[in-house]
Formats: C-alpha cells, structure tokens, sequence
C-alpha cells in the first residue's frame, strides 16, 4: 500500500522515492495513513500546506483504495475503503500463498519439537494446546521461508508405559482399539496406588527392557506403536503432521546412555547419593530448585527421564544449534533450566523454550492417570454438532470438506486465542 501511494506522489511532484514519508496517524479519526508535505516542498511550492492541496486534488486512486483523502494542515491523510482493500488482500493471499512473507529464513533451516506426548492414551486438550502452538509456530516460520523440520519424541521406556503394558496384560485391550487404552491405563493406575506389587512389577519391567528382554521390549514396543499409530490419526484429523520420529529406547538399547554418564563424570559433575542413585551436581548455576541436583538414574541402575531427555537434546542439538525450538508448558521451565545447565557442562546449547499455561478443567489441571480429561476426539465431534446445529437454524447447508475446515479453525482459533 505505502508503495502504491509513493508512486502516485512520485508522478504528481516528480519527487524522489525517499522523500515521501508515509507515517501512522496517532489516532483512528485521522486515518489510515499520513503524508507530512514539509520534506516535498520544492521551488514551485514552497508551502507545505499548497503540497498538501496539490496532492489531494491530483491523486488518481485507480484501485479505490481509499474512502476519502483529506487535507489537514500541512498534512494529506487517507482514509482506507476497507471493502475494497480486503477483497483485493484476500484475492492476492489466494493468488499468492506467499503473500505477507518477510522471507527472513531462505536458506535456513529451522528444527523445533513439540507434542511428544507419551503414547499411553488419547490426546486430551490440554495436550493438544502443545500440538496446536507448535504447528502454528511450524507453519509461521515456514511461511517465513525456513526449512522447518518438526520433531516428536516418543517415550517407549517409562514407568507410564510399563504400567499400561501390565495393564494390557491384566484386562485386555476391548477390541485391540486404540481408543480402549485410556480405560486401562487409569484403571492400572488406580490400582497401582493402592497395590504396591504393582509399581514394582513395572520397575522390573523396566529393568528387563533395558536389560535387553526381547520378549518384554516387543510388548513395550507393540503397545507403544499402537498409541503412537492411534494418536496420530487424531492429529491427521486437525492437520497436524510430524516429520522426524525419535524413540527414548533408541539411546537406550545402544548404550548411549552409559557414554553420557562417562562424559558428565569426566566433568567432575557425576555423583551417587545413599540410594545409590547417579545424579548431576549443578552447583554453580541459577535454578530455583531445593537442591542443585538433577537425578538421571534409578538405584537399579535403569535410566530416569532426564538423562533420556539430555541424550535427545544433544542430538537436536547436533543437527541444528542455530535454530532449535522446543514447545513446553510452563510447569517444564525449571526442569528445562537443569536440562540446559547439563547442556552447558557438556559443552552444548540448548533449545529455546516456548512455554504455555494449561487448560483447565473446572479448576484443576487435566490428568490422563485420574482419568480427569476431556478427549481431542470428543472436542471434534461437539464443534461439529454444533457446526452442523448452528447450519441448520441458519437453513444453509455445508459439505464434509468445507465442516472439517471449519472445525479445524474454530479448535485452532479458539485455543490459540487463550493465553
């Protein structure tokens, strides 16, 4: 717009392209866009004002841009037709879907994970405010012309999901369906609480899998896939896709692990508490913690999450340390200022963190073990009742492909509307 107006001012003054300064009014009732005529004044007018004026009678506004052009003092501002201005903005993002794009990441790429989920259930909303943050994040920066590769984790080794194989093993899945998981998993959990027996059987699970059990790393991994496999059919649903797949038993059947623990211990940063426990000393650094401490293993010996966790970072951070994004909720703050203390010792950055608040439900946070969710897929199915509902008072009438549209950016407004 600043151009078209530049080139119509150029061909009444004969006037150079940097001379015309194009500013925003300080307020809505003086328009859209402003000309100070003081820096156009030349020997045949010398009085800015007379510029105004020769401006605002000359100007041939071929496309019916503007409503109204009004001289105020030295001043000529333009009053946008806003009809006319969205109708011609909408036919040119159709034309171009480039259109608006800075192009600031050409030539660059751009990793960011998000999601990662663990694969023990349908994805609820609180879990979906992630996925619809960092494919909106995904989306922008490749619109900006980055090369954007779009990361998901998947947690096949944890206690979560040692508990759900258990539980698979106890009650049976209804049907082999993916949607039956969620009832196990809060049904073993339940029972779990109030059955010791039971988180034991699931760290000796553990300690089989990473043990090198085949038996018990093919139910860990035919469960896992399972999940995996149903929940990205949920994300197909809202457009949402992945490009790279990692596995945390990846770094785990191939004694990776054990490299990292050496290397922390060369550091001087590696101890052993009474439990028998290996953790990281993070004396020394900023973190709002009770103790400068981040624990990587079980006494056991079998591997917690951070060290799982620190062994992907690094390698995120091996395929790009220039633009490397991670999406979290806010709880995950501290946890990620050890993850990027460990970094540092290593001699590593670590990824930019983009938090978020969750949802709440009725006060609380959602909690896929309590059962205390509200489902993706039961989201979908009430804005398409209600899609449909508000079609039907309205006598219209709407096909599959546009209501799936429609529902998709009714979910992805909404929630990405919230802060």
């Amino acid at each position: 717009m600043k151009e078209y107006i530049i080139e119509k001012i150029e061909n009444i003054l004969g006037c150079k392209y940097e001379e015309v300064k194009i500013e925003r009014p300080p307020k809505d009732e003086m328009g859209d866009y402003s000309i100070q005529c003081s820096s156009l004044r030349n020997d045949v007018y010398k009085n800015p004002v007379e510029v105004a004026q020769k401006l605002a009678s000359e100007f041939v506004d071929d496309e019916a841009y503007f409503r109204e052009i009004k001289v105020m003092g030295p001043y000529v501002n333009f009053y946008l037709n806003y009809d006319e201005f969205n109708k011609k903005v909408i036919e040119e993002i159709e034309r171009n879907p480039k259109y608006g794009s800075s192009n600031q990441g050409k030539g660059e790429a751009l990793l960011i994970e998000h999601t990662s989920i663990n694969p023990n259930a349908e994805p609820h909303i609180g879990r979906c405010r992630n996925s619809l943050i960092g494919d909106f994040l995904s989306n922008l920066y490749a619109f900006t012309g980055y090369d954007v590769e779009r990361h998901y984790f998947i947690n096949d080794l944890g206690k979560k999901i040692a508990l759900l194989v258990i539980g698979v093993e106890k009650y049976g899945l209804k049907g082999e369906d993916f949607s039956s998981i969620l009832d196990v998993y809060v049904k073993i959990s339940n029972e779990g609480k109030e059955n010791e027996e039971i988180e034991k059987q699931a760290f000796l699970y553990l300690e089989r899998v990473e043990g090198g059990d085949e038996e018990m790393i093919e139910k860990f991994k035919s469960i896992t896939d399972m999940c995996v496999q149903g929940q990205m059919r949920i994300f197909d649903e809202l457009d949402i896709h992945f490009d790279v797949f990692t596995h945390e038993s990846d770094y785990v059947y191939n004694k990776y692990l054990q490299n990292i623990l050496s290397r922390i211990d060369e550091k001087g940063r590696l101890k052993t508490d009474e439990l028998g426990r290996k953790y990281v000393d993070l004396s020394g650094y900023d973190i709002p913690t009770k103790e400068p401490v981040l624990v990587l293993t079980r006494s056991n010996g079998t591997s917690l999450y951070p060290i799982k966790d620190i062994a992907y970072t690094m390698h995120k951070m091996e395929l790009n340390d220039q633009h490397n994004f991670i999406v979290l909720g806010e709880d995950q703050e501290v946890y990620m200022m050890q993850i990027a203390a460990v970094m540092d010792i290593l001699g590593y950055k670590a990824p930019e963190l983009i938090s978020y608040s969750y949802v709440l439900l009725g006060g609380d946070k959602m909690s896929t073990s309590a059962g205390t969710v509200v489902l993706i897929t039961e989201f979908i199915k009430a804005v398409r009742a209600t899609l449909i509902d508000e079609f039907k008072k309205r006598g219209a009438e709407i096909d599959e492909v546009k209501l799936k549209t429609l529902i998709n950016a009714c979910i992805k407004f909404t929630m990405l509307n919230v802060s």
